[in-house]
């Protein structure tokens, strides 16, 4: 099936008979939906477009413009189709809505205990439509290292005005055989809720207003950043900081190494490096599904002499892909003081073995809740970034020390805590020497 140039879809506009208040936007959901499952449903694969060089934006349009940040493939060498989404501006004009007759359309009962007589009639449901249009190929345009998407913001059918609601991208980064991928636009036009700049994933979109674009459109815009992947520069400030305390320790549970770019004093982004560092199979992830990581196990004695102030009997466990290098080295031991002990494991992640980052837990009390977890890492073998998190729940003690080179550079006010650069030289000959050590143990059965 193929898209024609414009396909109406439809969601609930309650009546007498509609069912719950939330049904309208479910309904809306599930059109979203099928129309993605008709965009792909028998085609063959999109043979995407190239942008257009840019033109200036036509006084009627409005225009979203979405620039890669960092390398990437130039925008002249994308491969783009855009289609767009409308919503009818008032409802109530003839044409805007349509109405169905079925049983399915009626109201269950909710919380009877007994069992609700049948409907002697079919209910009626009005349905909103919703138009989808494709943009011509010349609207599609790239300046620069940017994509520039033009559209009206709101458009004529069978006499009725809608309004622009969403925008679906297919896109190729490249002019050959790259991944096929979708983007999601959701756009508001609500100033409260809408934003001219947000960052999606590895992308940077800022929205523009033609001179006579229609009054309804004036203020539509991106829809504002609600989570790591889709923000703008006020969802990242708050946590460009160097101490978090009690009263707003809360607000360190994301820190940056959740976004995919650092604002910069000067109105831009620079990519960040720490992005999706969680785990070590973020930094060597598997090749193929299925295939598990090759684990091997032993028991080591290590000394402050190798770099390790902890007891010395060390359980360790090395993960590596098949048949490639090392992904991580688990250590877990102890820390006596007197008759008390304290458990303690470090995580050395690597990337092609070369140390990206380390990630300590260490036990704060034997019979209270808590513990102090840090992390150094690491971008071509230089610190990029320390946490030091106190989650001490058994009285005021919760903190977090907190330190990103690139957000320091930009932010050194706000970011005003330096950790032991010291510390992050130890961490990497230690590693090392782990490595090292690591080759003679023997996978697990």
């Amino acid at each position: 099936m193929g898209r024609a140039g414009s396909i109406v879809l439809t969601h609930a506009r309650s009546n007498g008979s509609a069912p719950r208040e939330d049904k309208g936007e479910w309904m809306y959901k599930f059109s979203v939906f099928i129309l993605v499952l008709l965009a792909g449903c028998g085609a063959e694969p999109l043979e995407l477009p190239a942008p257009v060089k840019a033109e200036a934006l036509a006084a009627t349009h409005h225009r979203i413009s979405i620039t890669p940040i960092g390398a990437a493939a130039p925008a002249e060498q994308w491969r783009t189709q855009v289609v767009a989404l409308y919503s009818p501006l008032d409802s109530s004009q003839p044409g805007t809505s349509t109405e169905s007759t079925s049983y399915s359309n009626c109201k269950k009962s909710s919380g009877v205990v007994f069992v609700p007589l049948p409907n002697l009639f079919p209910c009626t449901r009005s349905f909103s439509k919703t138009l989808e249009r494709q943009l011509p190929a010349s609207q599609i345009q790239h300046a620069g290292g940017s994509v520039l998407v033009n559209f009206e913001p709101v458009v004529t059918d069978g006499g009725a005005r809608y309004r622009i609601r969403d925008l679906y991208l297919d896109y190729r980064r490249c002019s050959g055989d790259c991944p096929e991928q979708r983007l999601h636009i959701d756009l508001r036009c609500h100033r409260a809720d809408a934003s001219d700049e947000v960052v999606g994933e590895d992308l940077l979109l800022r929205y523009q207003r033609g001179a006579t674009a229609s009054a309804e459109a004036a203020e539509c815009a991106l829809k504002r950043g609600e989570w790591p992947g889709w923000y703008q520069r006020d969802t990242v400030m708050p946590i460009l900081k160097g101490h978090f305390g009690e009263d707003d320790y809360g607000q360190s549970d994301t820190l940056l190494s959740a976004y995919s770019a650092v604002p910069t004093a000067k109105g831009g982004w620079l990519p960040n490096p720490a992005y999706g560092r969680n785990h070590f199979r973020d930094l060597c992830p598997l090749e193929k599904v299925g295939n598990g990581y090759e684990v091997a196990d032993g028991i080591w004695r290590l000394s402050a002499a190798d770099g390790w102030p902890f007891d010395p009997q060390v359980e360790v466990r090395r993960y590596r892909p098949p048949g490639r290098g090392l992904c991580a080295i688990e250590l877990e031991g102890h820390h006596s003081e007197g008759e008390l002990q304290h458990r303690v494991r470090y995580f050395y992640e690597f990337t092609d073995g070369q140390l990206m980052q380390v990630r300590s837990e260490e036990q704060v009390h034997i019979e209270e809740p808590g513990d102090i977890q840090r992390t150094w890492r690491f971008e071509g073998g230089k610190p990029l970034e320390y946490i030091y998190r106190n989650n001490d729940r058994s009285g005021d003690g919760r903190e977090v020390r907190y330190w990103h080179r690139i957000a320091a550079e930009q932010w050194p006010k706000q970011m005003n805590y330096q950790p032991d650069m010291a510390e992050f030289e130890r961490m990497k000959h230690f590693a090392a020497r782990l490595a090292n050590r690591s080759a003679t143990l023997k996978p697990t059965p």
